[in-house]
């Protein structure tokens, strides 16, 4: 997302383009769906709702979604804040709330 982000504004880390980097992505993820490209998507998406419309843009153009998962401790990833510029952190809250 922070491609799409840094897309939109300036600011890689500007939270407030999220919404229109999510329909970037959906709208560039069904182009090359379309033509049946490989596509990967990095980004957080840890609900079900997050995943569902890439699960269905898959299903439509017969495609198989996989998803990757990584299991990091949440204390791992609050520690790994520390070096990011501040722009690029995370909410510790959004982060204990991904486990």
């Amino acid at each position: 997302m922070k491609t799409g982000r840094s897309n939109r504004e300036d600011d890689a880390g500007d939270q407030e383009a999220t919404g229109d980097a999510v329909d970037a992505l959906h709208l560039l993820l069904e182009a090359r769906m379309r033509r049946r490209l490989f596509t990967v998507v990095d980004a957080t998406n840890v609900t079900s709702s997050a995943r569902e419309p890439l699960v269905a843009a898959a299903k439509r153009h017969n495609m198989l979604p996989i998803a990757v998962m990584v299991a990091t401790p949440g204390s791992v990833c609050i520690e790994r804040q520390g070096p990011r510029p501040a722009n690029r952190t995370v909410p510790e809250a959004t982060v204990i709330e991904q486990r």
